[in-house]
């Protein structure tokens, strides 16, 4: 009995979210078709010289306004995620940021107070293409050891502040690329 309750259950739950990309209510975006991200991924590969893992439907959110009165909108997209340390990017965040900008061309670059700012850990970017937005972020993260060296050799200072004392592998980097697209209704 138990185990046909389970499979009951389960076919219910298959009906009710099909497949994960069906919207939620007050979701404003939606993933884009699978080749378009995969287009996507070849050009930030291509622009980075690394690889990046796809996943097609993904939680998304944008956030609008300005540190006062800041909202997000969100919904499902695709993103695309690389990681690697100082030696895999050596040129920090913001410059991966520029040549993935440069690698997506037709892509117009938005003016928000939330996106284009960056600081020597990292920041975020955003790009508008029709219905389509596309979120650049890049960053790093210092490791166990760079926090504790941190803590020696400047202790009262921002981690930002720090980085001069830290070694290439000490700095864990992620670069994601989060695209979706804006749904019919909220366009």
């Amino acid at each position: 009995m138990k185990t046909v309750l389970l499979v009951c259950s389960c076919l219910a739950l298959a009906l009710v979210m099909p497949g994960a990309a069906a919207a939620r209510q007050g979701d404003v975006f939606e993933p884009i078709p699978r080749a378009e991200c995969q287009h996507l991924q070849g050009l930030a590969e291509k622009a980075l010289k690394t690889r990046f893992s796809l996943t097609p439907n993904a939680p998304f959110l944008y956030m609008t306004g300005d540190a006062e009165n800041e909202r997000g909108e969100a919904g499902r997209g695709c993103i695309l995620i690389a990681k690697g340390t100082g030696r895999d990017f050596p040129e920090g965040p913001a410059a991966l940021d520029l040549k993935l900008r440069q690698a997506f061309q037709g892509w117009t670059v938005t003016d928000s107070g939330f996106y284009g700012n960056y600081e020597t850990s990292g920041g975020r970017s955003a790009l508008t293409q029709g219905d389509r937005l596309l979120v650049i972020e890049a960053g790093w993260e210092p490791t166990i050891e760079a926090e504790a060296l941190a803590q020696k050799k400047c202790p009262q200072s921002p981690i930002d502040a720090c980085v001069e004392y830290f070694k290439p592998a000490q700095l864990l980097y992620t670069v994601k690329v989060h695209v979706a697209r804006r749904m019919e209704a909220h366009r």
